[in-house]
């Protein structure tokens, strides 16, 4: 069978939704192809026993006014201000990123604080003549000294990216959230540190959050491009894209047992570059060989609490290098509703990556490691617990992705996507930079402008938006 469509969208996630949206808003009734069940990929949400909360931790940035315009009109008043607050866990205590919450010192006890600056001075003095160091850690242990650079930087890092610094080159630079700025010059050093201990930080910004969760924005685009003229099709696998004189002027779907081919004038990919490829006719074992996913899960467990968890923060990472847990998020500190009055809800994050022994632990085995190490942390009653819900999500985490985009052979690849002009690549890691991706996408079909598509969305712009997170 042979269906007649204009413009097809590849993925209901978020740079689709919004190429969908600008698209059905213009009255360009645009199909779109979802794999799954439901849309919203990454920036959908979780809806249980009154509870609708988010996948995962999610921040929503303001520093795209084209996609705060979109929030705002797709929320309106349900687009909510939050206190941002954020905690840092070192060795049983948390320590906050932001200067607003217990003073310049951000809870770090002077006795330590005292024996870090020792430590650094130390440190610093050591280096002199010293040579080059070996690795990356020594590197920033030179730098900052060893006690400051486990405690701000360095643990968290280690769980996020699931590699150990000293494995890391000298010259190795994460990306910008995370990468250690500090001059080279003596005092420089110093005062960098100090910076981080009293400076200013994000969390001094104005930040706001759906009121009923990311699910509530999901539901009101989704909602609109129907109203709209739009159309989804949930559970369809592309199988293919059929090319002819350099462009893409089909889709081929199978749904169920039923397979059809579905004509286009212009496609949006939101899907995984490495699946575009594939069905662009790519080697897909060349194609597995090179993908940095390959492997890694992040798993989420939800503890559904019957009472408030009394914790103060949206969310905590953890930087204690004895505990397996990676981030814990508290959707009651995010104001709104996602959480039932009186009740009390946690997620907690642990990063798996390859080699990690945890990829083939049982599920009850990774929610009793979580419990038990919130439980001896401080963080937990186990008692509170009225509910739990493990979910595991193929690959890093999403925002540990801006590092595909520097891979030389994922580059190679995105290159070749070039060759096909009605074909419109918009899968980017970071909500507001997808949705940014796929707005785009939509105003250059509307405008006949492929060039302004190629110049303002392209993975490399990325860096240029993109505010430095603790």
């Amino acid at each position: 069978m042979e269906t007649k469509e204009q413009i097809v969208i590849l993925g209901a996630g978020p740079a689709g939704l919004a190429a969908a949206y600008r698209l059905a808003k213009a009255g360009k009734c645009p199909l779109v192809l979802e794999y799954s069940s439901h849309a919203g990929g990454l920036m959908r949400g979780i809806r249980r026993g009154g509870f609708s909360v988010d996948l995962g931790r999610k921040e929503i940035y303001e520093r795209i006014d084209e996609v705060t315009a979109l929030w705002e009109e797709v929320l309106k008043e349900d687009f909510i201000p939050y206190s941002h607050r954020v905690g840092l866990l070192f060795g049983g205590r948390i320590i906050e990123y932001s200067k607003s919450f217990r003073g310049p010192l951000r809870g770090i006890p002077l006795k330590s604080l005292g024996s870090s600056l020792i430590d650094f001075w130390i440190a610093r003095l050591r280096a002199i003549g010293a040579g080059s160091p070996a690795n990356y850690e020594e590197r920033w242990h030179r730098t900052w000294g060893p006690k400051l650079t486990r405690m701000l930087a360095q643990g968290f890092s280690e769980k996020f990216y699931g590699v150990l610094w000293k494995d890391r080159p000298i010259n190795f630079d994460l990306r910008k959230s995370d990468e250690i700025t500090i001059s080279s010059g003596f005092f420089d050093g110093f005062r960098s540190i100090l910076r981080k201990a009293m400076g200013k930080s994000e969390a001094e910004k104005a930040w706001r959050h759906p009121r009923f969760g990311t699910q509530e924005m999901v539901d009101g685009l989704v909602e609109a491009i129907i109203e709209n003229g739009g159309t989804f099709r949930f559970n369809t696998e592309v199988q293919r894209l059929e090319q002819e004189n350099g462009r893409i002027v089909a889709v081929e779907v199978t749904e169920g047992h039923k397979s059809e081919r579905i004509t286009a004038s212009r496609v949006i990919s939101a899907v995984p570059i490495m699946v575009l490829s594939s069905l662009l006719g790519g080697d897909r074992v060349a194609i597995r060989q090179i993908d940095r996913n390959e492997g890694r899960q992040t798993a989420l467990l939800y503890l559904f609490l019957d009472q408030p968890s009394g914790l103060d923060h949206a969310w905590i990472n953890v930087s204690c290098p004895s505990l397996k847990i990676g981030r814990i998020t508290n959707y009651e500190a995010f104001g709104g509703d996602m959480v039932p009055r009186g009740k009390g809800c946690l997620a907690v994050t642990i990063f798996i990556h390859p080699g990690n022994e945890l990829i083939h632990e049982t599920d009850d085995s990774i929610e009793n490691l979580i419990i038990s190490e919130l439980s001896s942390s401080g963080l937990l009653n186990e008692a509170l617990i009225e509910d739990r819900l493990l979910i595991r999500i193929p690959g890093a985490e999403a925002s540990n992705e801006f590092q595909t985009w520097e891979a030389d052979a994922i580059v190679e690849l995105r290159n070749k996507f070039d060759q096909f002009p009605n074909l419109y690549e918009v899968n980017r890691a970071g909500i507001d930079i997808a949705l940014f991706a796929g707005l785009t996408a939509a105003q250059a079909i509307l405008d006949r402008s492929r060039q302004r598509f190629d110049r303002e969305a392209v993975p490399e712009r990325v860096p240029k938006i993109l505010p430095a997170i603790p």
